[in-house]
């Protein structure tokens, strides 16, 4: 997972941010399941544009969701 910027800046998920996440997602999903759960970023106040992206670990296509 991470985050892009509309210059192309990737930033990736931040432990520390992360922790402060009531719940992180973890765990396994399965098909037609979901799963729920935070992740923390530190980003630049002013960046702009920004794209979640998940990339999965074994198959499948990234998918990107415009923030």
């Amino acid at each position: 997972m991470s985050l892009i910027d509309s210059n192309g800046n990737k930033y990736d998920i931040d432990i520390g941010a992360a922790v402060l996440a009531e719940q992180t997602p973890d765990g396994t999903v399965p098909a037609g399941g979901s799963l729920e759960g935070g992740v923390g970023f530190q980003v630049p106040v002013d960046a702009e544009g920004l794209v979640f992206v998940f990339e999965p670990l074994i198959n499948g296509d990234p998918v990107g969701v415009t923030l």
